[in-house]
């Protein structure tokens, strides 16, 4: 267990990663503009959950890029005061207004309060393959939400993001643009958040997706939530008196006030332990006996069980991922975000332990430094290779 000095020491590592990662893709955004105003590419079938209004910007390389404020229903409701919106760029290939075909998809999830930007220019600005490669179309989508981030997870107080991605963006994706609307040829990937969100993706809507390649995941070992969590139960309990007697936007507004410090525990605890009828919205792992500060085990296993409890989940979904066609978990041995590497490690051990076929890739790098360099070295040849085309 770690003492007091060390969880400090590492949860400002922890948080001086995420932070770094948003503020360098945030000044890629900045630095990258523009795009003429044009139409939606199309517009969602009468009735459908999702709507898309999208500026696009013509090919300057391999891709031309569609900058979209997606509207999905399943996020709708929320409890955190949100609209349901959220950052997405279509990127199609050069000659996609010309060839009449149909092409795969890959759908990358961006990370913690990574709004995806520097992620879609990125690959916008790839130059076209000189062999005549078919591309596939890329969806990059951001989690960001209210609280810097959702995960990808059906939350009742966040809302549905893994219904949003995998039934309202596939679906509106397959009805307004030409893919193959097939499972053979959709590709799952992400980086942190996203890379987490890529694996749950996987596992829970294998129906959808055939292929995952999940970069620098958010995962715990088997030692589980411990040194992430494990010393901020004084912290929560202080939250939770900072927000008593609040509700409805109140409470919201009182929550993001107190979470100012640690917004990340704030936003994976309302993900993955979301209670609607809490005083907090979510399910603390601490309670207050007798003066000191002791966890509450029921709450504790759902948080454990965001990243964590990866044997049981690699059980409940063995023949979810057994059927995907690849399985890639990519880090940097260097990461910043000390659990990522051995989380990784772990994962993919207990995926070739159950025989389930997966490729750890690493690298000497850290949590944020090569996302671009890999994504256009590592997934986009790896998913050229993998998805069906026909």
């Amino acid at each position: 267990m770690r003492g007091p000095r060390e969880t400090t020491v590492f949860r400002q590592a922890h948080r001086v990663a995420w932070l770094a990662l948003a503020a360098s893709l945030l000044a890629g955004a900045c630095a990258s503009s523009s795009g003429t105003a044009l139409p939606s590419a199309a517009t969602s079938p009468a009735g459908s959950p999702a709507t898309a209004g999208c500026e696009t910007s013509p090919a300057s390389g391999a891709y031309a890029m569609a900058t979209c404020t997606f509207r999905s229903s399943s996020l709708a409701g929320n409890l955190i005061g949100d609209e349901p919106t959220f950052n997405v760029y279509i990127l199609t290939p050069a000659d996609y207004e010309t060839s009449g075909k149909r092409y795969p998809v890959v759908y990358f999830m961006a990370g913690y309060t990574d709004p995806a930007t520097g992620l879609a220019f990125g690959i916008a600005s790839l130059p076209k393959p000189s062999d005549g490669a078919m591309l596939p179309i890329f969806v990059v989508a951001s989690g960001v939400n209210g609280f810097g981030g959702g995960f990808y997870v059906n939350s009742p107080v966040t809302g549905n993001w893994e219904d949003a991605i995998a039934d309202d963006l596939v679906g509106y994706v397959d009805a307004s643009y030409r893919t193959l609307a097939q499972r053979q040829s959709r590709g799952i990937a992400g980086h942190s958040m996203g890379g987490y969100g890529a694996i749950s993706l996987a596992m829970h809507r294998s129906d959808v997706f055939g292929t995952l390649y999940s970069m620098s995941p958010g995962l715990f070992d088997e030692s589980g939530a411990q040194g992430l969590f494990g010393g901020q139960g004084d912290q929560l309990l202080a939250l939770a008196g900072e927000v008593e007697g609040k509700a409805g936007t109140d409470l919201a507004v009182a929550l993001r006030t107190a979470a100012a410090g640690d917004q990340f525990t704030v936003a994976y605890g309302l993900a993955f332990a979301g209670e609607p009828s809490s005083p907090t919205l979510m399910q603390l792992p601490f309670v207050s006996q007798g003066g000191q500060t002791v966890r509450d085990d029921a709450a504790w296993a759902k948080w454990e069980g965001g990243f964590g409890n990866l044997a049981g989940k690699v059980r409940q979904y063995g023949a979810a991922l057994k059927s995907l066609n690849g399985i890639v978990i990519d880090y940097g041995n260097f990461d910043e975000v000390a659990f990522i590497p051995p989380g990784s490690h772990y994962f993919v051990g207990l995926l070739k332990d159950a025989g389930i076929a997966a490729q750890e890739r690493t690298y000497d790098g850290d949590h944020s430094g090569q996302i671009s360099a890999r994504l256009l070295s590592q997934v986009l040849p790896y998913m050229q290779q993998m998805l069906a085309t026909s």
